[in-house]
């Protein structure tokens, strides 16, 4: 009977890192969709007359919430 219980709980340490092997693909995945997204959003507001006043706000002070450059995400 131990070598049963033995059995299930190892069953369940692997399904439990499989699971955790998906979380941090998941992870990676959401990390490079959200640094592709704020690479894109930094060109916008460099790039386009309309977001100016974005810009203007960033050269103001807005600049921790909004940095005008990739380093943060190189």
């Amino acid at each position: 009977m131990a070598s049963g219980t033995i059995y299930t709980k190892i069953r369940e340490i692997q399904r439990l890192t499989a699971m955790l092997d998906e979380l941090a693909q998941v992870q990676s995945d959401v990390e490079s969709d959200v640094a592709q997204l704020h690479s894109d959003l930094v060109k916008l507001i460099q790039n386009d007359p309309k977001y100016a006043f974005f810009k203007n706000l960033a050269q103001s002070g807005l600049d921790e919430f909004i940095p005008l450059s990739d380093e943060s995400h190189a």
